[in-house]
């Protein structure tokens, strides 16, 4: 949040408002949340790009505003006041309690038909009440509908009126600024033509509806001109063909919305609506089918179109959100064509494996004893299962010949027949020499892998004999062999992305074979994973969030091993975990992943117990890893990716509207309040590695706490405050001392305890300042707060203890901890134990399968426990790639 805006902003507004925040992921707009002090009542202030208050007529934006908040009706957000001073262009609105719909596909993709129907039917509703009064509104999307508990809502009623009618539409176009977004469009708005009327709202809806059935919008594309140009030279696909089981009738009433021309629509928003009402009905199976919805005709494109269309493209705000279709790089354009997806049962499908000739797919599939390899013909069949080891399997990778599989299980490197067979060991996995994913040879006759804690790139003959170190590069894993076997692409950095979708940043490499320099070709402050290439060995195919969500980008690689440009951006809003890409680049497969975790709560009880009472405290498409409470029992202090990379927010401990602390680009991670309220501690990559900050409460200001080579992280204030200690990865446990307070000089740090084995990083001080818990190979250990050799509390394995995860916890009088760990392979529990030691003991069963810990966090005020609850869905798809 930029503080002299919101200062500005509140002078602007006077005493009548009370800014209190700022709402996150607005766009080019700003908007806050406010109180109207005389009404007590919380508002919306909406504050436009700068660009436009320079030309405006303020009066006359003011008396558009005014008409269109005459619109009163159940299913539109009304406007509440405009002006526009000291250039700053505004709007208010009421506060709607909810989220948007392009939140809800976010997490779905697409909608269960009944309730797209819902949906647009009350959309339907909206515009036919605004079009009957004059309102047209010109910008139906999904981030224009609310979802407010089980009503739509749709915003921003009169807005693009009010600013053509303010400015001119050409005055408009001169500032670079196109009223709607480009994959929403109707032909006539794309090409502005001056007799637009409300029948482009009609188009818009359409395509809405479309997205809401098939999980994409008609047309998508990488730049506007694409996008603008199909809307008027290209007939849609037909729904059905991206969704089966849509409704023939609620077919036709999509794809007559979508006429190019207006004359052929559906030609009123009530039309609409009553059709949609006709497919709920019993009787509505009966409506005809036009044959024009499933028999295309090319839509007659002039050059006097297409040269308007080239026009106004060129000046769309470069905000608007697309599904891309295409990306160049260099002097090559691919194309994606048809996409399929392979898996579709519940829980995960990961890690797709293309066989070198492009008809079979491997992946790694849940099952009830842990991931296990499968594959399936990517043109249908049933589904093979290959093994059934007693530890997870995955990360399948093809033997060139196409007959056989390697893949990792946690112990060994091993492989497997793909026509049936036993499994065979190729190299072991022990600690410390953790063998991370690896790959064939083009030729078959050598292995590449990545040796953590060595940080070495390695090949061997397939055997595993010969080995032979390459480079040394950070965390290296999931090696890539470059189509003449000359180069590997590495990613250096967060194994755990592999496994467990941890968001921690990771950078790709590109390694010689034959000797020369190891190049890093990508930055290592966003994720960076999954690096395949391109037939032609010129380029890379990885996954990215360096654009926020995740997606899948190309960088052209120079002969020296060097990147070639900048990564080119393949796809928007794709979600991909892995991808894979067959020999000859014509299909590539990946999976879709979909993780959450939010933070719930459940009063401690006093005896073994289920988790039937625990209640929902953050809700969201987000992976929360990190719980504090401060010290008055007030707030949450967590880490969340709600706005793509993972930033500091902070919660009241009942619920309620989150504030975003951290805004840096980086991600933040693992944050704890200091013991007067007032700082919260938390590590960043913001550097490239790990490194300690402090910021302050409210936000305004942060302080770099420690910066030094390697991973400093799970920073811990010591109850008597200005004394933070932190975990530095291959060494052990700093303390670190502030002299002056808040704001002042941080001295050296100093080793407290070195521990440079611990496979966790985190510990919890004890609320009497004396003792300090903390998890080292799975196990709990306890030691002085001043230093010195840590104690084991018990062997999990003698409890039936899976494996203890996030961080522990202590009760109020500082006797007992609390845990998160797993019973066997999946049934997930909170466990107590006395601080002296003896025997741990389940305090809370969680029973619900589809209510599990992922990312755990764990955090007590005494009273009650709060803690993350979270799951994964992925499914496997394939893509088509073609060059123009």
């Amino acid at each position: 949040m930029s503080v002299s805006l919101q200062e500005k902003l509140q002078e602007t507004l006077g005493a009548a408002y009370r800014i209190e925040r700022e709402l996150p992921g607005a766009g080019m707009s700003r908007v806050f949340v406010a109180t109207e002090v005389e009404l007590e009542r919380t508002v919306v202030v909406k504050v436009l790009p700068p660009d436009l208050a320079a030309g405006i007529n303020t009066e006359r934006f003011r008396r558009e505003i005014q008409l269109a908040a005459k619109l009163q009706h159940p299913h539109i957000v009304p406007l509440l006041f405009a002006g526009a001073r000291g250039g700053i262009l505004f709007y208010t609105m009421p506060f709607i309690e909810g989220e948007s719909l392009r939140a809800r596909l976010a997490k779905s993709r697409e909608l269960p038909i009944p309730e797209a129907i819902r949906v647009v039917m009350e959309v339907a509703d909206a515009l036919a009440y605004a079009h009957a009064r004059g309102v047209v509104h010109r910008d139906i999307k999904p981030e224009n509908v609310l979802i407010s508990g089980n009503h739509i809502v749709v915003t921003d009623f009169g807005v693009a009126k009010a600013l053509t009618s303010a400015t001119g539409e050409t005055s408009l176009t001169s500032m670079g600024v196109a009223l709607g977004t480009p994959a929403y469009m109707a032909p006539e708005q794309a090409t502005a033509d001056p007799l637009t009327d409300h029948r482009a709202d009609i188009y818009a809806l359409g395509v809405l509806a479309y997205e809401l059935l098939a999980g994409r919008p008609p047309f998508t594309g990488l730049n506007p001109q694409q996008v603008l140009s199909a809307h008027v030279t290209s007939q849609p696909e037909p729904v059905v063909s991206h969704r089966a089981t849509v409704p023939p009738q609620l077919a036709d009433v999509v794809m007559r919305c979508l006429e190019k021309n207006p004359a052929d629509r559906w030609q009123t928003a009530e039309e609409v609506r009553a059709q949609l009402a006709a497919v709920l009905t019993p009787s509505g199976g009966m409506l005809p089918v036009r044959s024009a919805a499933t028999q295309p005709v090319p839509a007659r494109a002039t050059p006097q179109r297409i040269a308007v269309i080239a026009g106004a493209a060129g000046l769309l705000v470069a905000a608007a959100v697309l599904s891309s279709i295409a990306f160049r790089g260099g002097d090559d354009e691919y194309v994606i064509g048809t996409t399929r997806q392979i898996t579709s049962a519940s829980g995960r499908e990961m890690h797709p494996a293309l066989s070198p000739d492009g008809k079979i797919v491997a992946f790694a599939g849940q099952t009830p004893t842990g991931d296990q390899l499968f594959i399936r013909y990517v043109d249908g069949g049933r589904t093979i299962q290959l093994t059934s080891d007693t530890l997870q399997a995955g990360w399948p990778l093809w033997a060139p010949d196409g007959t056989r599989l390697i893949y990792i299980n946690m112990e060994t490197v091993s492989l497997v027949p793909v026509l049936g067979g036993t499994p065979s060991v190729l190299l072991p996995v022990e600690p410390p020499r953790w063998i991370n994913p690896a790959g064939f040879s083009p030729d078959g006759t050598k292995l590449a892998y990545g040796v953590e804690h060595e940080n070495t790139v390695v090949v061997s003959n397939v055997d595993g004999s010969s080995p032979r170190t390459l480079a040394t590069v950070p965390e290296p894993h999931s090696p890539s062999w470059s189509p003449d076997g000359s180069r590997l692409a590495v990613v250096s950095g967060n194994i755990s992305w592999v496994w467990d979708a941890n968001l921690a940043p990771s950078a790709i490499w590109i390694v010689p074979v034959t000797g020369g320099t190891a190049r890093k070709v990508t930055d290592d402050l966003s994720l960076n994973t999954s690096p395949v290439w391109t037939p032609d060995g010129g380029s890379i195919l990885f996954v990215s969030s360096r654009g926020g969500g995740r997606d899948i980008y190309r960088l052209k690689i120079a002969r020296d091993g060097s990147a070639s440009g900048a990564p080119v951006r393949m796809t928007t809003g794709l979600g991909p975990h892995t991808i894979s890409l067959s020999r000859d680049g014509r299909l590539l497969a990946y999976a879709t992943l979909v993780a959450t975790s939010n933070i719930w709560t459940m009063p401690i009880p006093d005896r073994p117990t289920t988790a039937e009472g625990m209640r929902r405290v953050t809700d969201g498409a987000q992976t929360i890893e990190g719980i504090s409470i401060s010290p008055d029992g007030k707030w949450l202090a967590y880490d969340s990716n709600l706005q793509g990379n993972s930033d500091i927010y902070r919660i009241p401990v009942t619920g309620g509207e989150p504030v975003q602390i951290t805004r840096d680009p980086a991600d933040d991670f693992n944050p704890d309040w200091s013991p007067d309220g007032s700082e919260i501690a938390f590590h960043s990559f913001r550097h490239g590695d790990r490194d300690v900050f402090v910021v302050a409460a409210d936000g305004r200001s942060t302080q770099e706490v420690v910066r030094r080579p390697g991973h400093q992280r799970g920073p811990r204030w010591h109850p008597r405050g200005e004394e933070l200690s932190f975990y530095e990865e291959g060494t052990g446990v700093f303390t670190v001392q502030r002299t002056g307070g808040p704001g002042g000089k941080w001295g050296t740090p100093r080793l407290l305890t070195s521990d440079p084995e611990a496979d966790a990083r985190f510990e919890v001080g004890s609320p009497d300042g004396q003792l300090v818990v903390y998890v080292r190979e799975r196990a709990l250990f306890v030691r002085s707060a001043v230093g010195g050799d840590g104690r084991r509390l018990f062997d999990p394995g003698a409890f039936g203890i899976g494996g203890i995860g996030g961080l522990p916890t202590w009760s109020a009088d500082s006797r007992t901890i609390y845990f998160q760990a797993w019973s066997g392979r999946d049934n997930a529990a909170i466990w107590r134990v006395a601080a002296a030691g003896g025997t741990p003991t389940t305090l809370i069963r969680f029973t619900d399968p589809s209510r599990q810990f992922y990312r755990p966090a764990l955090a007590s005020d005494g009273r009650n426990f709060y803690f993350t609850i979270g799951s994964r869905e992925s499914d496997i798809w394939v893509m088509e790639l073609s060059k123009k």
